[in-house]
């Protein structure tokens, strides 16, 4: 996991990178929640947006070419930025069960900390805080 900027690319910055595996993303989703911090959401997830057929990935440029390609790099961004359920925290299914570039926004990592507080401070694994505080100071971060 990583801090990212409003384009979505990486931050160089303190606190900047998380270290966890595809297992140690559940568990890190499941001690937010237990601390108050993250959710469950409540509503469907609908299928990811798919991609037409004019256009193709350009690994040498990593984004995509051809007609329609602007169109679908937005909507595919904001669908890994989408919570499903507007409430504050982060969204936890983000961090867990695949590592598709799924993007916590600047507002979860923000609300997240501000549970964390309202809810009297619960311990956290010590790498997690100034994470997010690194992450709410730019756009976010990247699981990937």
């Amino acid at each position: 996991m990583y801090v990212v900027d409003k384009q979505g690319d990486a931050v160089e910055c303190e606190h900047s990178y998380l270290r966890r595996n595809i297992f140690g993303g559940r568990a890190l989703a499941e001690q937010l929640v237990e601390a108050g911090m993250g959710y469950w959401p409540r509503a469907a997830k609908p299928p990811a947006p798919r991609a037409p057929s004019t256009i193709e990935w350009d690994g040498d440029l990593q984004r995509w070419r051809g007609p329609g390609a602007d169109e679908y790099a937005a909507a595919e961004l904001a669908y890994l930025r989408n919570t499903w359920d507007e409430r504050p925290g982060i969204a936890v299914y983000k961090l867990c069960g695949s590592n598709d570039d799924w993007w916590v926004t600047q507002i979860e990592c923000h609300s997240a900390l501000q549970l964390w507080k309202q809810r009297g401070r619960p311990e956290i694994d010590s790498d997690i805080l100034p994470f997010l505080q690194a992450a709410a100071c730019h756009a976010g971060f990247r699981v990937g």
